[in-house]
């Protein structure tokens, strides 16, 4: 399935500037593969490198990476489900 950005939520912001970074949770109600390249492309406008994304249905957390040139944002596994 494709991105749902209505399942993207705010939870806070921490830092100051451009040191901070931006919390946020992910539902997937459905059985995406939200590791998948380019998964967060269409939330570029919103997601900085350096945010953090709790996937809901999994407890994984990822950290985003947006190149500059392209604003496409990939993200890594920074923690595992338990």
């Amino acid at each position: 399935m494709a991105l749902a950005k209505q399942e993207l939520a705010l939870l806070g912001y921490s830092g100051a500037g451009t040191a901070g970074f931006r919390e946020y949770v992910y539902a997937n109600t459905g059985t995406d593969t939200v590791t998948t390249s380019g998964f967060f492309n269409g939330l570029s406008g919103q997601i900085e490198t350096g945010d953090q994304i709790t996937v809901q249905n999994t407890g994984q957390i990822l950290r985003a990476t947006k190149n500059p040139s392209t604003n496409a944002v990939t993200t890594t596994s920074i923690a595992a489900a338990a």
